[in-house]
Protein backbone atom coordinates (compact mmCIF):
# COMPACT_ATOMS: atom_id res chain seq x y z
CA UNK A 1 0.00 0.00 0.00
CA UNK A 2 2.81 2.44 0.84
CA UNK A 3 5.72 3.17 -1.45
CA UNK A 4 9.18 2.99 0.15
CA UNK A 5 9.38 6.81 0.03
CA UNK A 6 5.99 7.17 1.76
CA UNK A 7 7.02 4.52 4.29
CA UNK A 8 10.12 6.59 5.20
CA UNK A 9 8.01 9.73 5.50
CA UNK A 10 5.56 7.89 7.72
CA UNK A 11 8.36 6.55 9.93
CA UNK A 12 9.84 10.03 10.34
CA UNK A 13 6.45 11.54 11.18
CA UNK A 14 5.68 8.72 13.61
CA UNK A 15 9.03 9.23 15.34
CA UNK A 16 8.05 12.85 16.01
CA UNK A 17 4.65 11.77 17.28
CA UNK A 18 6.22 9.12 19.56
CA UNK A 19 8.65 11.69 20.98
CA UNK A 20 5.76 14.03 21.82
CA UNK A 21 3.84 11.14 23.39
CA UNK A 22 6.87 10.17 25.48
CA UNK A 23 7.37 13.75 26.63
CA UNK A 24 3.75 13.97 27.75
CA UNK A 25 4.07 10.67 29.66
CA UNK A 26 7.28 12.00 31.26
CA UNK A 27 5.51 15.18 32.34
CA UNK A 28 2.88 13.17 34.21
CA UNK A 29 5.62 11.21 35.93
CA UNK A 30 7.37 14.48 36.74
CA UNK A 31 4.27 15.62 38.64
CA UNK A 32 4.68 12.56 40.86
CA UNK A 33 8.35 13.36 41.47
CA UNK A 34 7.53 16.97 42.36
CA UNK A 35 4.74 15.84 44.67
CA UNK A 36 7.08 13.40 46.42
CA UNK A 37 9.76 16.05 46.82
CA UNK A 38 7.29 18.60 48.18
CA UNK A 39 5.35 16.09 50.27
CA UNK A 40 6.87 16.92 53.67
CA UNK A 41 6.56 20.64 53.06
CA UNK A 42 2.92 20.31 52.02
CA UNK A 43 2.00 18.29 55.11
CA UNK A 44 3.22 21.07 57.41
CA UNK A 45 0.91 23.76 56.01
CA UNK A 46 -2.78 24.48 56.33
CA UNK A 47 -5.08 22.83 53.84
CA UNK A 48 -8.34 23.86 52.26
CA UNK A 49 -11.59 23.25 54.02
CA UNK A 50 -12.11 19.45 53.82
CA UNK A 51 -15.67 19.87 52.56
CA UNK A 52 -14.53 22.17 49.77
CA UNK A 53 -11.69 19.81 48.88
CA UNK A 54 -14.11 16.86 48.70
CA UNK A 55 -16.45 18.85 46.47
CA UNK A 56 -13.56 19.91 44.25
CA UNK A 57 -12.37 16.30 44.03
CA UNK A 58 -15.81 15.14 42.88
CA UNK A 59 -16.01 17.95 40.33
CA UNK A 60 -12.57 17.07 38.95
CA UNK A 61 -13.53 13.38 38.78
CA UNK A 62 -16.65 14.21 36.78
CA UNK A 63 -14.71 16.50 34.46
CA UNK A 64 -12.04 13.80 34.04
CA UNK A 65 -14.65 11.23 33.02
CA UNK A 66 -16.09 13.71 30.54
CA UNK A 67 -12.61 14.43 29.12
CA UNK A 68 -11.98 10.73 28.56
CA UNK A 69 -15.30 10.39 26.77
CA UNK A 70 -14.57 13.42 24.58
CA UNK A 71 -11.13 12.01 23.71
CA UNK A 72 -12.60 8.60 22.91
CA UNK A 73 -15.29 9.97 20.61
CA UNK A 74 -12.90 12.44 19.01
CA UNK A 75 -10.50 9.63 18.07
CA UNK A 76 -13.36 7.39 17.00
CA UNK A 77 -14.88 10.06 14.73
CA UNK A 78 -11.55 10.57 12.99
CA UNK A 79 -10.86 6.88 12.41
CA UNK A 80 -14.37 5.65 11.63
CA UNK A 81 -15.49 8.22 9.12
CA UNK A 82 -16.52 7.16 5.64
CA UNK A 83 -14.24 7.62 2.63
CA UNK A 84 -14.66 10.94 0.91
CA UNK A 85 -16.51 10.66 -2.36
CA UNK A 86 -14.05 11.63 -5.06
CA UNK A 87 -14.40 11.07 -8.78
CA UNK A 88 -11.17 9.16 -9.14
CA UNK A 89 -9.27 7.45 -6.33
CA UNK A 90 -5.89 9.01 -5.69
CA UNK A 91 -3.01 6.58 -6.23
CA UNK A 92 -0.61 8.17 -3.73
CA UNK A 93 -2.50 10.33 -1.24
CA UNK A 94 -0.47 12.62 0.99
CA UNK A 95 0.27 11.41 4.47
CA UNK A 96 -2.45 12.67 6.83
CA UNK A 97 0.03 13.07 9.68
CA UNK A 98 -1.01 16.66 10.39
CA UNK A 99 -4.65 15.63 10.72
CA UNK A 100 -3.70 12.64 12.85
CA UNK A 101 -1.21 14.57 14.99
CA UNK A 102 -3.76 17.29 15.75
CA UNK A 103 -6.31 14.70 16.83
CA UNK A 104 -3.73 12.79 18.86
CA UNK A 105 -2.43 15.90 20.62
CA UNK A 106 -5.95 16.91 21.61
CA UNK A 107 -6.63 13.43 23.04
CA UNK A 108 -3.30 13.41 24.90
CA UNK A 109 -3.82 16.93 26.24
CA UNK A 110 -7.20 15.89 27.61
CA UNK A 111 -5.53 12.94 29.38
CA UNK A 112 -2.76 15.22 30.65
CA UNK A 113 -5.41 17.52 32.13
CA UNK A 114 -6.62 14.64 34.29
CA UNK A 115 -3.17 14.31 35.84
CA UNK A 116 -3.01 18.07 36.32
CA UNK A 117 -6.33 17.94 38.19
CA UNK A 118 -4.81 15.43 40.60
CA UNK A 119 -1.70 17.56 41.01
CA UNK A 120 -3.78 20.66 41.78
CA UNK A 121 -5.83 18.75 44.33
CA UNK A 122 -2.67 17.49 46.00
CA UNK A 123 -1.18 20.98 46.11
CA UNK A 124 -4.39 22.24 47.72
CA UNK A 125 -4.11 19.64 50.48
CA UNK A 126 -5.63 16.53 48.97
CA UNK A 127 -4.33 13.11 49.83
CA UNK A 128 -1.59 11.33 47.92
CA UNK A 129 -3.84 8.37 47.02
CA UNK A 130 -6.29 10.60 45.16
CA UNK A 131 -3.39 12.29 43.39
CA UNK A 132 -1.97 8.94 42.26
CA UNK A 133 -5.42 7.86 41.09
CA UNK A 134 -5.72 10.91 38.84
CA UNK A 135 -2.18 10.35 37.50
CA UNK A 136 -2.94 6.66 36.86
CA UNK A 137 -6.13 7.48 34.94
CA UNK A 138 -4.25 10.10 32.90
CA UNK A 139 -1.48 7.60 32.12
CA UNK A 140 -3.99 4.90 31.21
CA UNK A 141 -5.66 7.32 28.81
CA UNK A 142 -2.32 8.21 27.24
CA UNK A 143 -1.47 4.55 26.79
CA UNK A 144 -4.88 3.87 25.27
CA UNK A 145 -4.52 6.79 22.85
CA UNK A 146 -0.88 6.02 22.00
CA UNK A 147 0.30 6.73 18.45
CA UNK A 148 -0.17 4.07 15.78
CA UNK A 149 1.00 4.02 12.18
CA UNK A 150 -1.99 1.79 11.39
CA UNK A 151 -4.23 4.76 12.16
CA UNK A 152 -2.32 6.96 9.71
CA UNK A 153 -2.50 4.25 7.04
CA UNK A 154 -6.25 3.95 7.59
CA UNK A 155 -6.61 7.73 7.21
CA UNK A 156 -4.63 7.53 3.95
CA UNK A 157 -7.07 4.94 2.64
CA UNK A 158 -10.04 7.08 3.70
CA UNK A 159 -8.54 10.20 2.10
CA UNK A 160 -7.82 8.35 -1.14
CA UNK A 161 -11.47 7.37 -1.52
CA UNK A 162 -10.85 3.65 -1.06
CA UNK A 163 -13.25 1.56 0.93
CA UNK A 164 -11.83 0.63 4.30
CA UNK A 165 -12.74 -2.56 6.10
CA UNK A 166 -14.41 -1.92 9.41
CA UNK A 167 -11.72 -3.41 11.60
CA UNK A 168 -11.67 -1.74 14.98
CA UNK A 169 -8.36 0.04 15.43
CA UNK A 170 -8.94 1.26 18.93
Amino acid sequence: MLTPDKRKQLQAAMMTIWIIWGAMIASLLLYVVVALLLGDHLLSRETFDPGLLTTLTRIFMAISAALLLVAFFLRRSLLNRQPEMIAEPVQAPPLPTGQYMTNLLICLALCEAIGIFGFVLYMLGGDFTTFVLFIAVGLAGMIYFRPSSRHVEKLMAINSGRQVTNQPLM
